[in-house]
């Protein structure tokens, strides 16, 4: 069964996708995405009303902690 969606694909310079999923899984809001042809891919059906702010946050969190590494 598929179900239509539009999704949001996710690619970080210099992180693999594999580590990136990793980041947003074990990161402070505990994403749930999926690797998807070398890219994380989030999906907006499992995106409740009150969650958008959440992901954004957790994304930029990622993209923080990839800039203080340099």
């Amino acid at each position: 069964l598929e179900l239509p969606s539009t999704c949001l694909g996710l690619d970080v310079e210099g992180l693999s996708p594999n580590a990136l999923e990793q980041k947003l899984r074990l990161g402070p809001h505990h994403l749930i995405v999926r690797i998807e042809n070398d890219r994380v891919i989030l999906d907006p059906r499992t995106v409740q009303d009150d969650e958008p702010d959440l992901i954004r946050d957790s994304v930029a969190a990622v993209l923080a902690d990839l800039d203080g590494e340099k």
